[in-house]
């Protein structure tokens, strides 16, 4: 938990420093591309970990839905981590797109209020830190899906290993 709120600190921080040195010379018209690129990588993360989800853990999708009823049904705690950090993701995902929301409908609806244009500055500052910052925890939540992958992949091929070996045990 600990490791979590130093990471989201950390996060601001390099995202506020990003902000300060980069407000003076970058226009709302160079974050849309990098928004862009924000909304279809968290669209992907937040479908592809909710197939996957479904699809590893039926159990836990049957749990919620009422199917069954006791959450042992699941399985061991290992199994409800995993979905844990699964979940997580998903969650991350879907507030970056509410993020990426939040941003084009103030830049839409506010952008042209006077009070905004007086305080464009502080307001860029703000834009450019809050758009690094999501894409700080888009990259966090890629690369934990990425070192879940490599752990999946060497759990299959130990388990294959521990076959084979099996059988030539029982020859």
């Amino acid at each position: 938990m600990i490791s979590r709120i130093f990471f989201i600190l950390l996060a601001v921080a390099i995202s506020a420093l990003i902000g300060f040195f980069t407000d003076s010379y970058i226009h709302a018209s160079n974050l849309e591309p990098v928004l862009s690129i924000l909304q279809n990588i968290s669209i992907a993360v937040f479908t592809l970990a909710g197939i996957w989800l479904a699809y590893l853990y039926p159990e836990s999708i049957a749990v919620y839905t009422g199917t069954k009823k006791r959450i042992s049904d699941i399985g061991d705690i290992d199994a409800i981590r995993k979905i844990e950090k699964l979940v997580l993701k998903i969650i991350a995902s879907a507030f970056i797109l509410l993020g990426v929301l939040f941003y084009n409908l103030t830049l839409s609806f506010l952008g042209e209020v006077p009070i905004i244009i007086k305080n464009m500055n502080f307001l860029k500052f703000f834009a450019i830190s809050f758009i690094v910052f999501l894409s700080i925890i888009e990259v966090w939540v890629i690369l934990t899906l990425i070192k879940s992958n490599i752990s999946f992949v060497n759990k299959l091929h130990n388990a294959r290993s521990q076959m084979r070996a099996t059988k030539k045990l029982n020859r």
